[in-house]
């Protein structure tokens, strides 16, 4: 190797270390430029992170949203809540119940729609419901009106619906039974309007629905339902007969018909299922109601007849 490209070598590698030197010795030269860089930087996140908006929950705006109508309005008392799942809703709807001036509970239903709290009318009322609806085979939420002991449905009321379903205590077991089932309003303390709402959340979320869902199995497990034949449920099949006790029968037919004796008394008429019971109309006189309560049997029932309760036994 001549001596030209030695020093040549030499020069580059003297270069590369000085160089290398530098950097590593920067820091300790000049810190007060390296605390600045970090410092420019820490600042940068800083004031990214300050930009950032802070993500509104449901529960501050239901907070806003009582502080805002609800607390400010003297007439108001006894104020409470609870929280409801309600398919097609982003956020839980919130329930609310308060005694109005005129000493009447009302209930409103409250709703999020992008960050604003929508409310619906207010509704004469101091419970919510689970009723089964036996054709859709699901569980919906209604509310029990005060005066007339009317169901509303709590979905119909925030779809705005053109009618809302309305389901009459005496109409109950046709379309829809009433689930046994407590729902449970929390009051809410106005000089802790935030920490009463954590807790009714804090509530719905441990809520355990096992129980409900356990009872829906057995009203399933009753709805009757009937073939060419016989009438069944999950459990129990009658067929299509006469069913006797003592002197007295009741013969069933596949096309509806009914034929009853009682003593020298003979009547015909139709029946129809409804839930778990078979009512039979009889000459349009009165309505009879039966369950089944075996296998080829059934059971008279009726709390103001003397025959509440007897079994009647398919005829041999």
């Amino acid at each position: 190797m001549n001596k030209k490209l030695t020093v040549v070598l030499i020069a580059i590698i003297v270069v590369l270390a000085l160089a290398l030197g530098f950097v590593i010795a920067k820091p300790y030269l000049f810190p007060e430029e390296e605390e600045q860089e970090t410092s420019d930087n820490r600042d940068t996140e800083e004031t990214e992170r300050k930009e950032e908006p802070e993500e509104i929950t449901y529960r501050q705006l239901y907070e806003e949203y009582l502080t805002d109508h609800i607390f400010n309005q003297e007439d108001f008392s006894e104020v409470m809540g609870l929280f409801l799942d309600i398919e097609n809703q982003e956020n839980p709807v919130f329930v609310l119940k308060y005694l109005d001036e005129n000493n009447d509970y009302q209930i409103v239903l409250l709703n999020i729609s992008g960050d604003t709290v929508e409310a619906s009318d207010e509704y004469d009322s101091l419970s919510v419901h689970y009723l089964y609806n036996i054709e859709e085979d699901e569980v919906e939420y209604f509310i029990k009106n005060t005066n007339n002991s009317t169901y509303l449905s709590i979905k119909d009321i925030l779809d705005k619906a053109n009618e809302i379903e309305q389901v009459v205590t005496d109409d109950l077991d046709q379309t829809f039974v009433l689930i046994d089932q407590t729902i449970d309003f929390y009051t809410i303390e106005e000089d802790e309007i935030a920490n009463s709402i954590n807790k009714i959340d804090a509530k719905h979320t441990e809520q355990n629905s096992s129980s409900v869902a356990s009872k829906v199995d057995d009203i399933r497990s009753n709805v009757l339902q009937k073939d060419q034949t016989g009438i069944y449920n999950s459990r129990y099949r009658i067929p299509y007969g006469t069913y006797v006790y003592g002197d007295e029968s009741i013969t069933l037919s596949a096309d509806g018909a009914v034929f009853e004796k009682r003593g020298t008394s003979e009547r015909s008429g139709s029946f129809y299922l409804q839930y778990d019971k078979i009512i039979v109309n009889v000459n349009s006189v009165s309505l009879r109601t039966y369950v089944i309560e075996g296998d080829n049997q059934l059971r008279y029932s009726d709390r103001y007849d003397s025959r509440d309760n007897t079994i009647w036994n398919l005829q041999s």
